[in-house]
């Protein structure tokens, strides 16, 4: 039925139901496409399409605090697949395109079920375990505490060897086992590091806006004396 010329009932029957949050977005499009009997991708093209017209408001964009985020660019893809298959991590990834956490990690999901790219794991070799065994270092929470330096010698992205660093612990080939009631070593450093610098800024922020001294009446004579 998409492709069934609209009637003047359906579309009064969408201005009728349709329902939009704060900001002007639809929320109940599916229920709509339900009632008129139409697919729920052709709904929202209609409803593009009346407000167009005029017949439908148009969503709000200029948020400020939370604006709509354009649709990814083809650059912007494929810096995605070149920073994840060079292990970098989502927060990474989100940091240098100026997204969310949660945004790219719902942007790969998407751009490995388009078959956009894959990410084929090739098997350990007996050297690179080897290497892994001999050079793997842990703080004294059992958190493996230089997964770069052990991503650079075996040259394996440091999503693999910590995938590896899992199984070799489930496997039993490494006995030194994190402890899950407290956090690495690193993560105390990090956290102390941005507490330190947040610090910091509160402390310029607040010389920048502190108030002069007062000046006695009897230091101001000893001062221009």
């Amino acid at each position: 039925m998409s492709h069934v010329k609209w009637t003047e009932e359906e579309d009064k029957t969408i201005i009728e139901m349709v329902q939009v949050d704060d900001r002007g977005f639809v929320i109940n499009a599916l229920e709509v496409s339900e009632k008129i009997g139409r697919s729920k991708k052709g709904t929202q093209t209609r409803i593009k399409e009346l407000r167009a017209q005029g017949k439908l408001a148009r969503p709000y964009y200029d948020d400020i605090l939370f604006p709509v985020r354009k649709s990814y660019s083809k650059q912007e893809d494929k810096f995605i697949k070149n920073a994840y298959l060079s292990g970098a991590t989502y927060q990474e990834i989100a940091d240098a395109l100026g997204r969310s956490f949660r945004a790219i990690q719902l942007r790969i999901s998407r751009l490995r079920k388009k078959e956009e790219f894959s990410y084929h794991r090739e098997p350990w070799s007996k050297k690179e375990k080897e290497e892994l065994l001999e050079n793997v270092r842990f703080d004294r929470f059992g958190y493996v505490a230089n997964v770069d330096e052990l991503a650079r010698i075996i040259g394996r992205p440091k999503r693999e060897v910590g995938r590896k660093i899992s199984v070799m612990r489930k496997s039993g080939d490494i006995g030194v086992m994190p402890d899950r009631t407290t956090c690495s070593l690193n993560a105390r450093k990090a956290l102390r590091e941005a507490n330190d610098y947040h610090y910091s800024l509160a402390i310029l922020y607040k010389g920048a806006k502190k108030e002069p001294t007062p000046v006695t009446a009897s230091e101001g004579k000893s001062i221009t004396n």
